[in-house]
């Protein structure tokens, strides 16, 4: 029977950022939904402290976890209320967040700010962002939630270059909140990461960062950066 250490894995990517690459199909987005708790494991157990995270209720459990998903949404409400949600208004966080997240400028040059409504759904004063306006908003949201880890599964896959390179720049800021663990269909992002989990048919093949990694010339990680990069060349 398998068993997942969460906390061993946790401990060991404190104050740092974690990609989890590999083939379409290899296990990365189901290894992130039973980490933090949306798929129940069919054998095994996944621990936290010792304790099965079956065993911790689901709302304390996700306390611990800011997630973004690839199809992430917006929600027909003020900006304000997307970012922020059900957590307490605490004003400065929320600030230093859309500051971080280089939002304050387009909400600056609304005309009801952050009480702008997204979508015009419901108002015809509501406004139709962007892609990436929206997915800042998304990063912004998990980040004022102030949780210990903040998991993104492939959080740039509809963006350009140009736009991937910024969002990641900014996750690179969160990790001294806690933990950055995302899951990446570009190897290039990952060169700056402190750690990289390669995926394969369901399990963990390599663990290193990119210059370990890169030099294994015979191995899944070498060749899968390789078949994209000469595509850059």
């Amino acid at each position: 029977m398998d068993i997942i250490l969460l906390q061993e894995l946790l401990d060991d990517v404190a104050f740092s950022e974690v990609s989890i690459v590999g083939k379409n199909g290899a296990g990365k987005t189901t290894f992130i939904k039973l980490l933090v708790g949306l798929y129940q494991p069919v054998e095994g157990q996944i621990l936290l402290n010792g304790n099965d995270i079956k065993e911790i209720p689901f709302k304390e459990y996700q306390k611990i976890m800011a997630i973004v998903f690839q199809d992430f949404k917006t929600y027909t409400a003020s900006i304000k209320d997307n970012i922020c949600m059900d957590s307490p208004m605490r004003k400065e966080d929320y600030e230093e967040v859309i500051d971080k997240v280089r939002l304050k400028d387009m909400i600056d040059h609304l005309p009801d700010k952050d009480e702008t409504i997204l979508g015009k759904q419901f108002s015809t004063k509501g406004q139709e962002l962007s892609g990436g306006q929206k997915q800042r908003i998304a990063i912004a949201k998990a980040m004022y939630k102030d949780s210990p880890f903040l998991i993104l599964d492939e959080p740039t896959a509809a963006l350009d270059v140009k736009m991937e390179y910024e969002i990641y720049q900014l996750v690179s800021e969160c990790k001294t909140r806690g933990a950055v663990i995302f899951i990446s269909h570009r190897l290039s992002s990952c060169t700056f990461c402190d750690r990289i989990l390669v995926f394969d048919q369901g399990k963990i093949v390599q663990d290193g960062n990119h210059q370990q990694l890169y030099r294994e010339e015979e191995k899944l990680y070498h060749k899968l950066f390789y078949s994209q990069a000469k595509y850059y060349v």
